[in-house]
């Protein structure tokens, strides 16, 4: 009897618009940090179009009620003219405007399509709209491209039906600014999210002065910004102006400690992710005396800039009657070409639990892993074939100060001492590990000066059980990547010992195809043997020499489903 019963309509309104406060978040969300397969924006708007269209077609009152109490637009997704009564999104009602921005072309996106509906004439009117920023598309900036060439894996990845956007400039979007400020009061936010992982940049900041001055231009929420050595004092001030928010900040080579802490203050609130990229310290601070720089307020050392980091006399400030801790909400840290130490990752993982950084989600960091392997390996194990490197990451090289010593210039005595105060050292780091209930997220890059490939030859059993200890004893861990170093012994022990990891990403370079496919048969097989894992992912760069980088360039994704998938992208 009970089967007919309809709910009151006002009932049913406040479940749409309940609804509606859901799909507008989703729309106004820039999420820096998700745990599963890289974040796809395209994959979460396509989620809320489809919800929209499935509420809108239930009925005429939940079309009625959905279009009067949706206030985001993913860019320009609403009839911009004529009568929008039949408009999902309504025009009047926009409240926030949440752009994407091609850096690389100096375009915003319009709106998405689906490429099956992309036809000659869209075409065209992309290359038209394109044609209209000649002069913006040209710009020849050498740091730009090398970011996009490092981050664009070709853009080829896609795990939901392909849409493309149709593209507008800067003259263009200002006139729809104008108009949509001019028509209505409610438009107040704009979001600007940048795509295919590229920061803005000095030159982009150029672009959001040129921005038609509305209220939503003193309300701008940005996904990502870069600090470099162009950066000074002056020009972040002149962007901690416009940028209210911004979610994720990069730093890469500026070593001057004020502009860096002053970066982090003017948007401690809403930062989420920290990356630090120094292609060499030591290198910057001879070029940088050459031009008279100020070394008395920048980093001599990778232990210097942790230390620094980590410090909770540079992280904290006391104002008004209260302390102020700028790393607080920090969910993701990533660091780029610096060489940890264990007693580095130790001060770290202590931060993470008690005093700076208490949301850390996720850590990406740098080692030497010809280091770690020598010191995780059992004496016997070792042997002579097995030798340490005379780079200072894992524990210090402190033979005469010079990391450029070869292995002879260290004693046995002096190397004996190294191996307790590493053993003592790895120690704090398993016990702190083991408390940690916040990490869901590493990554562990081999790094180093000296020797920066490694063989793709197995490690020892001893330095295989050592080194999964540390990564077992992390007990929220969800998501492992391994990046330089091709152990699939590794991966094995440790999908035995802890069944929560179920993301994992293996990372290789300058692989032959002989191998890549020796590592395909292998993956897969753990695979279909371990079915809580959802998804591995294994890439092979190749070395640019033009830029010093190595860029991935294919892709193997492999997913646990029904139907076991293997996607090659090259």
């Amino acid at each position: 009897m009970f089967n007919n019963q309809i709910l009151p309509i006002y009932i049913q309104k406040i479940i749409v618009k309940l609804l509606c406060r859901h799909i507008d978040y989703n729309n106004k969300v820039i999420d820096i940090f998700q745990i599963s397969s890289k974040f796809n924006q395209k994959d979460n708007h396509l989620k809320n179009d489809r919800l929209i269209m499935s509420i809108a077609l239930v009925c005429h009152e939940w079309f009625k009620t959905l279009s009067n109490n949706l206030t985001v637009s993913v860019d320009f997704n609403f009839k911009e003219r004529g009568n929008n009564k039949w408009s999902i999104i309504k025009r009047d009602n926009i409240k926030t405007l949440h752009l994407h921005y091609d850096s690389i072309n100096s375009t915003f996106f319009k709106k998405m399509i689906y490429s099956g509906d992309i036809n000659s004439n869209s075409n065209s009117s992309i290359n038209n709209n394109n044609n209209n920023n000649n002069n913006n598309n040209n710009k020849n900036n050498k740091n730009k491209n090398n970011n996009y060439n490092k981050n664009n894996k070709n853009n080829k990845i896609s795990s939901s039906p392909i849409k493309k956007p149709i593209l507008i400039g800067l003259k263009n979007l200002n006139e729809k600014l104008m108009k949509l400020s001019n028509e209505q009061q409610l438009f107040k936010k704009l979001i600007i999210n940048t795509i295919d992982e590229i920061s803005f940049q000095e030159e982009d900041y150029k672009m959001i002065k040129s921005l038609y001055q509305c209220k939503a231009i003193k309300n701008i929420h940005l996904f990502k910004y870069q600090v470099n050595n162009r950066t000074t004092m002056k020009s972040l001030q002149d962007i901690n102006k416009r940028i209210k928010k911004l979610f994720t900040l990069e730093i890469v080579n500026q070593f001057d400690k004020t502009i860096i802490i002053e970066s982090i203050k003017y948007w401690y609130n809403s930062i989420k992710a920290l990356t630090i990229e120094y292609d060499n310290i030591a290198i910057h601070q001879s070029i940088y005396n050459t031009f008279d720089f100020n070394l008395e307020n920048s980093f001599k050392t990778n232990s210097e800039l942790y230390q620094f980091l980590f410090s909770t006399k540079t992280i904290t400030e006391k104002g008004k009657g209260k302390e102020i801790n700028y790393l607080s909400n920090l969910e993701s840290l990533s660091f780029i070409g610096t060489e940890f130490t264990i007693q580095d990752l130790v001060e770290l993982v202590f931060s993470n639990q008690i005093i700076s950084i208490p949301k850390l989600k996720y850590l990406s960091i740098g080692l030497c892993f010809i280091n770690l392997i020598y010191f995780l390996t059992d004496e016997n194990e070792r042997g002579s074939t097995i030798s340490r490197c005379s780079c200072s990451s894992v524990i210090k090289f402190n033979s005469c100060g010079n990391n450029n010593n070869n292995n002879n210039s260290i004693t046995k005595e002096q190397l004996g001492e190294q191996i307790k105060e590493f053993n003592f050292q790895w120690s704090q780091l398993l016990q702190l590990l083991n408390n940690n209930q916040v990490l869901i997220g590493l990554e562990l890059t081999h790094n180093c000066i000296i020797n920066k490939l490694l063989s793709n030859n197995e490690p020892p059993k001893s330095f295989i059980i050592n080194f999964i200890s540390a990564i077992t004893s992390i007990k929220n861990l969800q998501k492992f990547s391994l990046v330089g170093f091709e152990s699939i012994s590794i991966f094995n022990e440790i999908i035995k010992e802890n069944k929560s990891i179920s993301l994992f990403n293996l990372k290789t370079f300058s692989s032959t195809q002989q191998r890549l496919g020796s590592l395909v048969k292998d993956i897969q097989k753990l695979i279909d043997l371990n079915p809580h894992i959802n998804e591995f992912k294994l890439l092979n760069g190749r070395f640019i020499p033009e830029d010093q980088e190595f860029l991935f360039t294919t892709e193997f994704n492999f997913k646990n489903k029904k139907k076991k998938q293997l996607k090659e992208i090259n």
